[in-house]
């Protein structure tokens, strides 16, 4: 008997990731702005006409439209084909990498996903994502122990609370005694979370690399920008008054972490 052909399998998983993408790209736009993500039907952000369904298909429709809507020619952001095309790949990559945790994993790269463009975007990272990703995270971990690095359910569980605490508890304490001496906000509260929604399905290992790791990432691209913004304008960039998101360094960071632990940190 012929087995699946793993072809198959993996268009599945891209077409499953896309589509989940394309919603995630909804999240993005309406949660900051206290919008419902739940509608009986798709439409324009800018004419607020409906979207038909077939201009719905993930990838292919952006491509076809060339990143701008046919009722009115409004532009649609890139955002969207990005999060339908890599969260489709990085759904396949998730698969072959860690089939028996896929769906923790798969969960938390949603829950981030939607962390770095928000907090990109505005500055702010909703509590629908981190705090529903923390309940998600301590119930993955019952189901799946060895998320935790256990054999028993209930010890995984356990060991998930303790992580959410460990992780928010240390960075928050970190964060209060910089802004000590700085006498200015550090870090938002939003991060707090989301490390607490990290420890959740990584544990204590998961907060302190994506910490360190996504620090590192931060210094790399402020910099950069920085050395950049210099060649163009023949002047430093000043970074005094101006605030920086963390949350997208922390995304990145934990998905490093998803793809290394099992090389690096075991």
């Amino acid at each position: 008997m012929d087995t699946w052909p793993v072809g198959c399998t993996l268009l599945i998983l891209f077409v499953f990731g896309s589509c989940i993408g394309s919603f995630l790209s909804v999240c993005i736009e309406r949660w900051p702005k206290g919008q419902s993500v739940i509608h009986p039907a798709s439409y324009c952000p800018h004419c607020q006409k409906k979207i038909p369904w077939y201009l719905n298909i993930p990838v292919w429709a952006w491509l076809c439209l060339k990143g701008k809507t046919i009722c009115c020619g409004g532009k649609i952001p890139v955002r969207y084909f990005l999060s339908e095309l890599l969260v489709g790949v990085l759904t396949i990559a998730i698969y072959l990498y860690h089939k028996n945790l896929f769906w923790p994993y798969f969960c938390l790269l949603c829950l981030i996903w939607v962390a770095f463009w928000t907090d990109l975007d505005t500055m702010l990272i909703p509590d629908e994502i981190t705090l529903l990703g923390i309940v998600m995270g301590v119930l993955m971990s019952y189901f799946f122990p060895s998320l935790q690095g256990e054999h028993d359910a209930f010890r995984s569980m356990f060991s998930s609370i303790q992580n959410v605490c460990l992780g928010m508890g240390g960075l928050f304490c970190f964060i209060s005694f910089v802004e000590f001496f700085l006498k200015k906000e550090a870090m938002g509260l939003g991060d707090v979370k989301l490390i607490g929604c990290i420890g959740a399905f990584c544990g204590w290992r998961g907060c302190l690399f994506s910490i360190f790791i996504g620090s590192i990432v931060g210094m790399i691209v402020v910099f950069s920008w920085g050395f950049f913004q210099w060649l163009m304008r023949k002047k430093p960039l000043n970074l005094r008054n101006k605030c920086i998101p963390f949350g997208p360094f922390l995304a990145i960071a934990v998905m490093i972490y998803i793809f290394t632990e099992r090389t690096f940190l075991k």
